[in-house]
């Protein structure tokens, strides 16, 4: 727990591994159910007083396809941000969803309670903020890079930012050329196909990791109790010293 949540750049399971002493499907496991537990932990948590929100997505570039909102390309959600007096982020919350007043109005309902002050760019699902009691503040954007360096925005931007990071520090973008193969036979095999080259090497990444990267068993019961001793031996040697107040088990 303690070497996933202080790094800013996240933790792949290989450095995990490498940091505990086990193999990697041990480490994977280890992770997998750490952040399994950190977000069932987190799921009830409800934001109030001044709260930052923004649209934002997750996904790589994809050539031919439509850019900026409502790319198939790219996951939409919502960061929502509860700073404290003076600006700075307190509690956070995500959810993934269209960008609809629906979707908003569940997470607002789910992630928020009153008093409430909403702060946005004015989104057309966002004013639904002022129909379920908040205050509905809408400063003016803009547009270009100078509408990410409002100060009314700097908390949600900060933690998008620190999300960009972590997600880039771990898992590396995958090179066209450097993973696909000759640009003919991925050409070849689009045409033979009837798709795009992209989805051609979608296809190939996806059939590698079939074969190559552990599946996570939900069933697969608790870590043996060699593979704890490992981890706490490991661990009592890079926590760090102070009096336990609780201990609880999480396998």
């Amino acid at each position: 727990m303690h070497l996933l949540t202080q790094a800013k750049n996240n933790v792949a399971a290989l450095e995990l591994k490498r940091h505990l002493g086990v193999c990697y499907r041990t480490a994977w496991l280890v992770k997998h159910k750490l952040m399994q537990v950190m977000q069932l932990r987190e799921d009830s948590r409800q934001l109030t007083g001044r709260v930052e929100v923004d649209d934002a997505y997750l996904g790589a570039q994809r050539s031919g396809g439509k850019p900026g909102r409502g790319s198939e390309n790219k996951v939409p959600f919502i960061a929502a941000v509860q700073t404290t007096e003076d600006g700075r982020p307190h509690l956070a919350c995500f959810a993934a969803g269209p960008f609809t007043k629906a979707s908003f109005e569940e997470f607002m309902a789910k992630s928020t309670v009153l008093p409430l002050t909403v702060v946005s760019d004015g989104l057309g699902c966002f004013t639904v903020t002022e129909s379920v009691g908040a205050v509905h503040d809408r400063p003016i954007t803009g547009g270009g890079k100078g509408s990410v360096k409002l100060e009314q925005f700097r908390a949600v931007n900060t933690v998008l930012g620190n999300l960009r990071t972590a997600l880039s520090g771990t898992y590396h973008s995958v090179k066209f050329v450097k993973y696909a193969g000759p640009r003919d036979t991925v050409k070849a095999l689009a045409a033979e196909l009837d798709t795009t080259e992209t989805q051609v090497v979608h296809m190939a990444l996806s059939k590698l990791a079939e074969e190559m990267l552990p599946a996570y068993e939900q069933d697969a019961g608790p870590l043996t109790a060699r593979e704890l001793t490992s981890v706490r031996r490991v661990a009592k040697k890079t926590l760090p010293k102070g009096k336990v107040l609780d201990a609880k088990s999480l396998f």
